[in-house]
């Protein structure tokens, strides 16, 4: 059984957090998120190393920079066409992501253009082991 700390529901009544709302939470693996949340602030849930599932609402419009940055355990993530921005940086050292979305979307092209060797090294990671798993 996961421990309750393991998974985030976010209240629906929530529209707004803030920068680093969950920066460094090493216990969280699955977050939910509010049908009421209005954009994915920068750096919101960088450096959750162990953060395998994120469920996007189609109230989001955009995902700002380094938001989930080194979030090494994210692999299957979905946007939805809701989403019109995706800051560059937003997925900085998620070595492994896969983001679904529908094409002519904005995750589409994002994900399109995204290389995984081209992405920010950790400075707590080392290069060689990065390397090794994009091969």
């Amino acid at each position: 059984m996961k421990n309750p700390y393991d998974i985030y529901y976010m209240p629906n009544s929530v529209s707004k957090i803030s920068p680093y709302s969950f920066w460094g939470n090493e216990d969280l693996e699955e977050a939910y998120l509010s049908a009421n949340l209005e954009e994915i602030p920068a750096y919101s849930f960088s450096n959750c190393k162990n953060l395998k599932l994120v469920q996007i609402p189609y109230s989001v419009n955009s995902i700002d920079a380094k938001a989930f940055e080194n979030c090494i355990s994210i692999k299957d993530i979905i946007i939805p066409a809701s989403v019109k921005y995706i800051d560059p940086t937003a997925f900085d050292g998620c070595y492994n992501l896969n983001i679904i979305a529908d094409e002519g979307t904005a995750a589409a092209e994002f994900f399109r253009t995204f290389d995984k060797r081209d992405v920010a090294v950790s400075e707590s990671q080392d290069a060689k082991n990065v390397i090794k798993n994009l091969e």
